[in-house]
């Protein structure tokens, strides 16, 4: 045990992969032999990211090479129809070492054919049920440079503070922007009910789990569950589509908004209503819907998710619409082209903090496009060239970003 103390001990990134592997195959008698695969993913960018999810403001802008990230996968049989999965990632997005070690992105036991309908039930720390993005989520899988908007782009909230009033948003490049719709991980800790209604193209899935969708944590911080359900119709072998809704509690504390802390900050304003002193009155709630379409060369994906905040801040609801459409064709069995339309609108020029007469704006519409090519070289590596353009909705084009990206990623 010595070794495995003094592997524990290291810093090292590579370390830390082998600990884990050597405590997988401690229980090697007991348990079946862990199967273990890894991806690998470097690119080249010149650009602007804009507000996404894996950028800041200070560092948005910069051309030259990242390993994009790095994952481990990891599953097992424990028993008969018991099995373990678990997904070990490093995003090395930053250049602070603090925010780039190797972390569990997911690590969960499912048990199937439970019962005389045959549901399974998945515990632990698993994919978000919410629409299809974690489907296509890796870069292998992914024909184009980033996720959809409603999964990567962050918003004016603050889980601390509620509604980001502009005066914030003014302080030369600090990067306010903390949540967003669906992600950053698009993962939630708690647990699933899935499976298929016999004799029927109709599968579900709900789960239980800790915090919003837009803010999930691997232990619950505000006292409230978010709760999540799923349909899904697979109407033939090249056609699906469902439903999907959602609703948690996403902030963390009311630290910046009261009184009594030292971290309030009067520009934030002040609760409204003294019976929402509690971080589990403010829910996030999704909605949302998905078809996906294939027919002979052509892969079609599209989505639409529609998010209301609580805010502690504001009397009235922060509302944000997505939607995108992506599309990808074969043009032979290694070459393809893709391309994506994305859009996020938010209801606008209605809030008032602090009861002050002029409306103030939540945040600027925007519409980013997307287009790419790439080639498998060998079948466990794609090379990948795309284009991105990110227009907001305001004159001179005065937020507008352009992002050039090649890539290399890598399955083993």
């Amino acid at each position: 045990m010595s070794t495995i103390t003094q592997i524990f001990n290291s810093k090292s990134i590579v370390r830390t992969a082998a600990a884990f592997a050597i405590c997988l195959s401690l229980n090697q008698n007991t348990f079946a032999e862990a199967h273990i695969s890894g991806l690998f993913h470097f690119n080249y960018t010149d650009g602007q990211r804009g507000a996404d999810l894996n950028s800041t403001y200070v560092h948005n802008d910069s051309l030259g090479f990242s390993i994009g990230q790095m994952n481990l996968f990891v599953e097992g049989d424990v028993a008969r129809n018991t099995y373990y999965t678990g997904e070990i990632v490093s995003d090395l997005y930053t250049n602070n070492q603090e925010e780039r070690p190797f972390r569990l992105r997911t690590a969960s036991v499912t048990m199937t054919n439970l019962w005389k309908y045959k549901a399974n039930v998945e515990f632990g720390k698993f994919d978000t049920i919410f629409g299809t993005w974690t489907e296509r989520r890796l870069p292998i899988d992914n024909p184009l440079f980033s996720a959809p908007l409603a999964y990567s782009y962050k918003v004016h909230l603050n889980p601390d503070g509620g509604f980001v009033p502009p005066a914030i948003r003014n302080i030369g490049n600090a990067d306010i922007r903390q949540i967003g719709i669906v992600g950053p991980d698009i993962t939630n800790t708690g647990a699933k009910l899935f499976g298929r209604l016999s004799n029927t193209k109709l599968s579900y899935a709900f789960t239980a789990s800790n915090n919003s969708l837009s803010n999930s944590k691997d232990t619950n911080i505000n006292n409230a569950l978010n709760v999540a359900a799923k349909l899904h119709w697979d109407a033939d072998h090249n056609t699906s589509f469902g439903v999907n809704v959602s609703q948690g509690a996403y902030m963390n504390s009311l630290s910046i908004l009261d009184p009594l802390s030292p971290q309030r900050d009067a520009t934030y304003g002040n609760v409204v209503g003294a019976t929402r002193l509690n971080t589990s009155s403010y829910l996030q709630t999704l909605i949302g819907g998905y078809l996906n379409y294939k027919y002979g060369r052509l892969q079609m994906n599209t989505e639409y998710i529609s998010s209301t905040y609580q805010v502690p801040n504001l009397s009235d609801d922060l509302i944000a619409d997505a939607f995108y459409v992506e599309g990808k064709v074969n043009f032979t069995k290694e070459f393809f082209g893709a391309a994506r339309y994305d859009s996020l609108a938010f209801n606008d020029n209605k809030y008032r903090l602090n009861n002050t007469l002029a409306p103030t704006k939540w945040d600027d519409n925007l519409t980013r496009m997307e287009v790419a090519v790439g080639s498998y070289v060998n079948p466990s590596t794609l090379a990948k060239v795309s284009y991105q353009s990110t227009d907001f909705d305001l004159a001179n084009n005065r937020k507008d970003f352009d992002l050039v990206s090649g890539s290399f990623t890598v399955v083993f």
